[in-house]
Parts: C-alpha cells; structure tokens; sequence
C-alpha cells in the first residue's frame, strides 16, 4: 500500500514540494474507494462494498427536512456549536446515561458527521510528534484524520480467527495486550476506539436490531451455503468474508490500478467482475506492516434492503466454481 501511495505522490508535479504528512497519510494516494467505484465496475453489479443504504429515510425525517428548508431561521449561519434547541434536546436525551446533567453550552457540540467531529478532537489535543494508537483494521479517514494534525500513528492489530476457526464472530478478533502495552510510549496522547466496530455511533432500539438482525441473518444465510468462512458481526452492517480459498486464474487480467495492492484487492475485483457484487477489501484498513493480516477477507455491507440482499447472495453462490479443491 505504501509503494501505490508513494507512486500517486511522486507522479503528481510540483514546483512545491508537499508535505511529508501527505504522504504518511495517503492522502495523495489513490484510495480503495475511487478504485471500487460503481464507475469501474460492471454496470449492473451489486454495491455491498460501500455502506449506505439503499432505501429512503423514514417519512417522518423528510418532512422535517422539507419543513427546516421552508422556514427562514434555519436558512441562517448555524451556530458553529450546533443550534441551542438541538444542543438542549442531546443534553436531556443523555444526561441521565452519565448520572448528572450534561451543560448543553460547553460540554456538548454538534458536527457534520462523525469525520469532523473526531478531527475536531485532534486538531483540539494532538502536539507535534504525539502518537495516537489506532486498533487495525481501522477507518481510513483515522490516518489522515491524526497525520494532518501532526500526529503520529501507531498500530495495533485485531488478530483475525484462523482460518479453520468454524462460525466466527466479532468476539474471535483479539488484542494481543503484550502488544498494546508495547505500543504505549511515553509520547501516546490518544487511543483511538470505537465500538460497534467500524463507526456506527449510536445505541440501537429493539426494533431496529431486530431489523438489523433480519437483515444480517438473510446475507449469511447465503454465505452459509456459498461454504466460505465469515466472521459474524455483533454490531456494525458489515460481514467479513475470508476469502482465502478463492482460486483466482493465473491468467486473470487485473487493471493497473490494483499493481502493488493485495490479494484481497484482487479478490474483490474478481469476485464483482465475475458474479457481479462488490466489496472492499480489508487490508486498506491496515498499515503497510500488517497488511497482510487483511488479505483474507472482502468486506460485504448489508445495509441494503432484502431483495438487493438476495439477489447478491444468490449472485455469491456462482463463487462456488472458483473455490479451491479439498
């Protein structure tokens, strides 16, 4: 990963040279996500890559919007903590959950998505050099989220179940704390966690897990009977697939932009090129170092009403052709 993030950066001229924090946060790199882009891949394949969902919001929310843009306060300058009424309405809402009552003016903010709002705390806490321990595989707006601030990230790998691990789930990827205790230096200013795994950011409803779980459960009854193992989300909308037995012919031609990538890259772009469903590969989420500890595993989203979900896993199940002879 780091020879295609050094390579985007070296082939773009300039009589300036770039900052070195560029280069350690990929951000001239070319990303998994222009490279799985619905623009590269076959135009009727399947998009369980990305996560977003595939259906409107509820009526009730498209109301408000359609009532906010018709009022004229609201088409104002927001105030850059968030609006009071919000602010009032969050500290309420989860004041009682701390035991005491939140102070909406300075110990709640509202910020455009969970991507500003972690910026925010590491533009507010981060000094030049501090080093900030980020769990793999992790969002890859995390790096350059901490490089840009001139911080310094340090990895410490989930450790994925073997191979043979039969039915795993979200439990069976551990922290190795020998490894966590080496990582945590004098310089450590922050560790980076965020739980259900890969951002989600808020406590589900009994409605919406059952929901969750409908969904969740009609994806991985195709992975059941495609026999490949994939590891069972306890939160999140994502399925890991290990993708380890996936033989992929010698023959096969790949684009240029997956040169110096991982197998995983390459499994992913056979598997939407073939049967027409894409996914993400996961070593994107690792430093150049553990890389290779994604390279077994594609990453499937579900976040996708049921007939997009079936019609994937009926479309996965034509990988049974390419699978590895026992």
């Amino acid at each position: 990963m780091a020879t295609t993030a050094g390579a985007a950066l070296d082939s773009l001229k300039s009589p300036i040279a770039f900052a070195q924090r560029l280069r350690t946060g990929r951000a001239l790199a070319v990303d998994v996500w222009s490279i799985f882009n619905a623009a590269n891949l076959p135009s009727d394949c399947i998009n369980l890559g990305q996560g977003y969902m595939n259906f409107a919001p509820p009526e009730w929310i498209k109301q408000g919007v359609f009532s906010a843009v018709n009022n004229v306060p609201t088409n104002h300058y927001s105030h850059p903590k968030g609006t009071p009424r919000l602010r009032n309405a969050i500290s309420k809402h989860y004041s009682p959950s701390f035991g005491r009552q939140l102070n909406p003016d300075s110990e709640v903010i509202v910020t455009s998505g969970a991507n500003e709002g972690e910026y925010a705390v590491f533009t507010a806490y981060l000094d030049p050099e501090d080093e900030v321990i980020m769990f793999e595989p992790f969002f890859d707006q995390y790096l350059a989220s901490v490089t840009f601030n001139s911080g310094v990230p340090v990895y410490v790998p989930l450790h994925p179940p073997s191979h043979d691990k039969k039915k795993p789930t979200g439990d069976d990827w551990t922290i190795d704390f020998d490894e966590l205790r080496r990582a945590i230096t004098p310089k450590t200013k922050l560790i980076i966690l965020n739980t259900p795994h890969n951002p989600v950011g808020k406590v589900f409803t009994r409605d919406e897990l059952e929901r969750y779980e409908e969904r969740r459960d009609l994806f991985c009854s195709y992975l059941e009977k495609l026999g490949l193992p994939y590891t069972l989300p306890q939160g999140t909308y994502f399925v890991l697939l290990d993708i380890a037995d996936i033989d992929i012919p010698e023959d096969y031609v790949f684009p240029s932009s997956l040169d110096g990538r991982g197998r995983d890259f390459k499994a992913a772009w056979f598997i939407a090129e073939q049967v027409g469903v894409s996914s993400i590969p996961v070593s994107e989420f690792y430093c150049e170092e553990h890389c290779t500890l994604g390279e077994r595993f594609a990453r499937f989203a579900f976040c996708k009403d049921l007939d997009t979900l079936t019609r994937a896993g009926e479309r996965l199940q034509d990988l049974k052709k390419y699978l590895k002879q026992k």
